[in-house]
């Protein structure tokens, strides 16, 4: 890597956008509360049963009756959520002010030096926990859990310096075990 960094170049659009949301989506652990969702609450209605229906008579349990009444719509529910999630992401940065500007990411070794248009900003290092990769680029994630910087694949001006930026983030960000090995 030279004094002058690493350059990433892209513009901020919506092919950009929907790269970062899938390597986003894929790898937060945001969606864990869904597996909560599909897991615990199918099993409410075992756990708190409904004692309102003012009957004696013992009632008989049929599996596929259970099954459509109780836990269909909980899972219904919850991939609801899930889709209701995925697609409002990218609403959100889609209204974003540096939707369609070019982002220019330089990245040395004292941080990440990020300028659009509108903006000139200097990020620290300290400031990323984790690095993940897909085949479309490299995701680094803020210290907030919805907040990201993605670095397309094709914003680098070659292969080589993309494998700089991994061993880069290897040396600067605490977790890289998603980074493809280099």
């Amino acid at each position: 890597m030279n004094d002058e960094g690493i350059t990433c170049r892209y513009v901020y659009n919506s092919t950009a956008l929907r790269q970062a949301v899938r390597c986003f989506w894929r790898f937060s652990s945001q969606k864990w509360w869904l597996v909560g969702l599909i897991i615990f609450f199918p099993i409410l209605p075992i756990l708190f049963p409904d004692s309102s229906k003012g009957t004696t008579e013992p009632e008989v349990f049929s599996p596929p009756m259970f099954f459509l009444e109780n836990i269909l719509p909980m899972i219904l529910l919850a991939l609801f959520i899930a889709f209701i999630a995925y697609f409002q992401t990218g609403y959100i940065f889609r209204r974003s002010a540096y939707y369609d500007q070019q982002m220019t990411y330089n990245l040395r070794e004292s941080g990440v030096y990020l300028e659009t248009p509108r903006l000139k900003l200097e990020i620290r290092w300290e400031s990323f926990p984790k690095a993940v990769e897909n085949k479309n680029g490299i995701l680094v994630l803020s210290m907030g859990k919805r907040s990201f910087h993605w670095f397309p694949k094709g914003g680098f001006a070659s292969p080589e310096s993309i494998e700089q930026f991994r061993t880069l983030l290897r040396k600067q960000v605490k977790d890289c075990r998603k980074l493809q090995p280099g």
